[in-house]
Formats: C-alpha cells, sequence, structure tokens
C-alpha cells in the first residue's frame, strides 16, 4: 500500500504540470511552454512597478534575476513599442476605446510579432462643457511586450527560453511615443534599476536560486524614488520560501473503539516543481490520547519523517496535504511505555479538510501496543 501511495504521489505530479492534460514525464524534466505575448504564471516571479508620466505606469515581470541582463532594456523596448503604435495608430476606429497591444520580440529581433485589439463599450461615456458634449475616455490602454532574451539549457528545472515580460498602462496609446521621443524618463529609470539589483546581486550569492523573490518600486515625486522591498539576506529569502509548516486538528478513532482529539503537525521543505501541486519532505508529529472511565490515561506520540503532495500558496500555511510518513509511536500509559513503528497516509480532500489512516505496530503476535487508527481534521 505505501508503494502504491508513492507511486500515486509521483504520478500525481507529473499530471498536473499542464493542467488537463497529463503527460508521462515528471514536472522537473519538461520546461515550460514559451509564450507568445503573456508569460506563464510560475514566471512571475521578480516583480518592478515604475510610475510613468501622465499617471502611466510600466510592469516588468520575468523568473531569475540574471534574466534582466547586465544592463537594462528599457529605452530599447519604448522605442520598439512606441514604433508598432505609430504603425497601428490609424488602425484603431476611435480615440476613446480600450486598446491592447502585444508585441512578441525575438531572440535575435529579425521578424516582431504583434497582435492588437480593441474594446468600444465605453462609447456611450460622454462629458459636457459649456454647451458642448465630448466623448470621454475612463480607461487605459495597454502595451505587452514579451522579449525572448535567450537560450537556458541548465539545469532542466529552470532550463528552456529565457523572457521578460514589459507591461505599459498608459492614459493613451500615443504616450508611448511620448517616452520615446523623451529618453530622460527611461534612463533614469533604468539606471537606478540597475543599481539596486547590482545590491541584491551582492547579498545573494546564487542570485538564480528558486528561492529568490525580488520587487522594485519607482515614483519620482517620492523621498527615495526607487525602492526595494526585499532586501532581505540568502537565508531569510530560502527559508520565507522553501520552509514551510503544516498544522491540523481534529479527532481520530482507534484499536479500542477509542475516541480522542488528534493533533497533526509537519516542518517540511517544499521541493521545486512546476506542478500546481508542490512536492515536499519534511519532520511529522502526531500526538492523541484519552482518559477512560477508570482514570487510564492513554497517550500516544509520533515522531516521523514525511514525504508528499501539498497545494502551493506564496504564505502561511500549507494546504490539502496528501503523503506517507514513516517514523516511531511511543504509546504510553499507567507505568508502561514503549516504542512501535508507526506508518501513515494522509489524504487532502480540499483546502481545509483532510483525513488519514496509519498502523502502529511492535511486530509481536497479539501485541497489547499494536493499534489501527483513522483521524479527520482541519487544515488552519
Amino acid at each position: 500500500m505505501s508503494m502504491y501511495l508513492l507511486l500515486l504521489l509521483n504520478q500525481e505530479g507529473s499530471a498536473q504540470l499542464a493542467g488537463d492534460v497529463s503527460i508521462a514525464t515528471a514536472p522537473l524534466d519538461k520546461p515550460p511552454p514559451a509564450q507568445m505575448f503573456q508569460l506563464t504564471a510560475e514566471q512571475y516571479n521578480n516583480h518592478f512597478d515604475f510610475r510613468l508620466p501622465n499617471d502611466g505606469r510600466l510592469l516588468v515581470d520575468f523568473l531569475r534575476l540574471s534574466d534582466w541582463g547586465e544592463k537594462n532594456r528599457l529605452k530599447e523596448i519604448t522605442d520598439i513599442a512606441a514604433a508598432q503604435a505609430r504603425f497601428l495608430k490609424d488602425s484603431f476606429s476611435s480615440a476613446y476605446s480600450t486598446k491592447l497591444l502585444e508585441v512578441n520580440i525575438p531572440i535575435d529581433g529579425a521578424i516582431i510579432a504583434f497582435n492588437y485589439g480593441e474594446d468600444l463599450g465605453g462609447k456611450k461615456q460622454m462629458a459636457y462643457k459649456e454647451g458642448n458634449y465630448y466623448q470621454l475616455k475612463t480607461s487605459f490602454d495597454t502595451i505587452r511586450v514579451v522579449k525572448n532574451v535567450r537560450i537556458r539549457e541548465k539545469p532542466l528545472v529552470d532550463s528552456g527560453l529565457v523572457q521578460v515580460q514589459y507591461t505599459f498602462i498608459l492614459k493613451d496609446l500615443s504616450d508611448i511615443i511620448a517616452l520615446s521621443e523623451d529618453p530622460n524618463v527611461m534612463d533614469r529609470i533604468g539606471s537606478l534599476a540597475d543599481q539596486e539589483i547590482n545590491k541584491q546581486r551582492k547579498r545573494w550569492p546564487r542570485q538564480d536560486a528558486s528561492h529568490h523573490t525580488f520587487m522594485l518600486a519607482y515614483d519620482p515625486e517620492a523621498k527615495v524614488p526607487m525602492t526595494s522591498s526585499n532586501d532581505d539576506g540568502a537565508a531569510l529569502s530560502f527559508i520565507g520560501k522553501r520552509i514551510r509548516i503544516f498544522l491540523g486538528l481534529g479527532a481520530t478513532v482507534y484499536t479500542g473503539n477509542a475516541i480522542s482529539p488528534f493533533l497533526d503537525e509537519s516542518l517540511v521543505y517544499m521541493l521545486p516543481s512546476r506542478s500546481k501541486m508542490q512536492r515536499f519532505v519534511g519532520f511529522n508529529f502526531t500526538g492523541f490520547g484519552f482518559f477512560n472511565g477508570d482514570a487510564e490515561k492513554k497517550g500516544y506520540v509520533s515522531y516521523n519523517l514525511e514525504y508528499g503532495l501539498c497545494k502551493q500558496k506564496p504564505y502561511g500555511f500549507i494546504q490539502q496535504k496528501t503523503s506517507v510518513v514513516l517514523g516511531v509511536m511511543l504509546a504510553n500509559y499507567k507505568d508502561h511505555n514503549k516504542a512501535i513503528f508507526n506508518m501513515a497516509f494522509n489524504f487532502g480532500f480540499n483546502s481545509f479538510l483532510s483525513s488519514g489512516f496509519g498502523v502502529a505496530s511492535d511486530f509481536k503476535k497479539d501485541s497489547k501496543d499494536a493499534l489501527i487508527y483513522i483521524n479527520f481534521k482541519f487544515n488552519l
């Protein structure tokens, strides 16, 4: 049964890599598919938010810190986006519509692909001034540029096409042309961003470690224009993203028709994974016991090694844990204390409810210490 559950855990991690499409290989053996006009969810790791003139914003997203390169490409990307905006400006039917322009720049920059769209849903929004009516534009236009940087071949867990996404959110599509014609704005933002990234690289000996996440924010009107939301060291970054806790409280039924409160707690290391359910290994602790009518006290505490899958969450306790545990259970009642072998299985039904069963034994015939138990618990 334990071998069956182990195989099930591995198969579940593999099958969920591509959403509804099952695959035969493990998640770490296959890089994520390259996207033409928008990054995959797992590539939204490092995030920059820069304020632009006329209430505009530039959002930059990418997977690894090295993907940024030795120097920023903000001016280059702005110029390419502006060139496409000039070319397409006569293709849009109205000035008040919400416009979307998507651009994909290949590694060599030879052939640029683009896609564009227009939403005319705001055509009934009007403004009245001095006896005249004017068409009112209340939505922002979006220009999303995906730059293909290079091909990363190793390691397998991190291989594939390197992409950086630049998203301009502007009051009007023509604002990108103004940014291109005035290089001072992008040069200043890019220079400050390069400085902050170089500082962070010195704090992180392995800048591309999977647990690293870096965020920047730029506000030209602030006392400190460029600020970082992650200036911690490598150790704190690792703990925050890789070390997690599970805590479940419920009840258990075990041999002898006994019912008692049940505690399940795990301290785990999250293994790098591209599947929706993330693998983990860790240390598990469970405890339960009761007082019967004769005031006989019985208690069971187990210390285990654990391997399984859980639902990914950026912060807080892990959820929907499915796992197998192997360890030692200490049986304590009256003046009798004994260590016996423990094996248990956990099944996560959803984010807040799970169940499990286990067997503890000293492998002796008719042993009074052996027991079988079933538990139901709520996840915190």
